[in-house]
């Protein structure tokens, strides 16, 4: 990530958005874009913006416009934007939540400012984060159960795109794999919708879990952040 990116914060703890944004101001990474104390709030303002922000800072329990209001919102009109949900009810079931919410990170409120840093910049990059406790949760609900695919990887998949998937679960770039497979930037973006297609996934998160949980790769080689 070499450009300065936007951000929006919205949450109904006024304390809240106004530490985060003199943090974000002050570090110098991102720009705090727009801020809100609600969902609609935040959705007029986005509205009447001249330009977007690259990553939501998002609070679910609000007044006037809840979270969940906000996603369904941004994924029908804006799905370019990148939404993290801070939640101060943290739990290892979020991986599902996060899945279910299709966002990009789903993390709890009592996270170190610096932490926060690190998992923007994480999903800046690479457009999601899992947390160690999450990949965990992942992994001990796939020893438990592990439904069969209708198709075999080995039908579906081409020998190149299982080289690109398991280097996405790798926490390689686009940039990176490209580099790494001596193919274009464009090839490797390819690939990965092909990836999202076959394996019937919206994201790169639901990519890397699809191939966990139907053994595409191996899960021990996942890279942990």
């Amino acid at each position: 990530m070499t450009k300065k990116l936007n951000l929006a914060i919205v949450d109904d703890d006024h304390l809240i958005v106004q530490f985060l944004s003199d943090f974000f101001e002050s570090e110098g990474t991102f720009t705090p874009h727009i801020t809100a104390h609600s969902g609609n709030s935040f959705l007029e303002k986005l509205v009447n913006s001249n330009s977007f922000p690259d990553i939501l800072l998002l609070d679910l329990r609000m007044n006037d416009g809840n979270g969940f209001f906000v996603i369904d919102e941004l994924k029908i009109k804006f799905p370019q934007i990148k939404i993290v949900v801070l939640s101060s009810h943290a739990n290892s079931s979020f991986i599902g939540q996060m899945m279910k919410l299709d966002v990009n990170a789903m993390l709890p409120k009592q996270l170190d400012k610096e932490e926060l840093l690190t998992v923007l910049k994480e999903v800046a990059d690479k457009g999601h984060y899992f947390s160690n406790e999450q990949l965990n949760t992942l992994r001990n609900q796939i020893k438990i159960k592990t439904p069969q695919l209708t198709f075999t990887p080995k039908d579906q998949l081409t020998e190149r795109e299982i080289e690109v998937l398991e280097l996405i679960c790798q926490q390689y770039t686009a940039k990176e794999i490209a580099d790494k497979l001596f193919i274009s930037v464009k090839a490797v973006e390819n690939r990965k919708s092909n990836l999202l297609l076959k394996l019937n996934v919206k994201n790169t998160a639901g990519m890397i879990i699809t191939a966990v949980k139907h053994k595409l790769v191996n899960p021990d080689k996942i890279i942990l952040v």
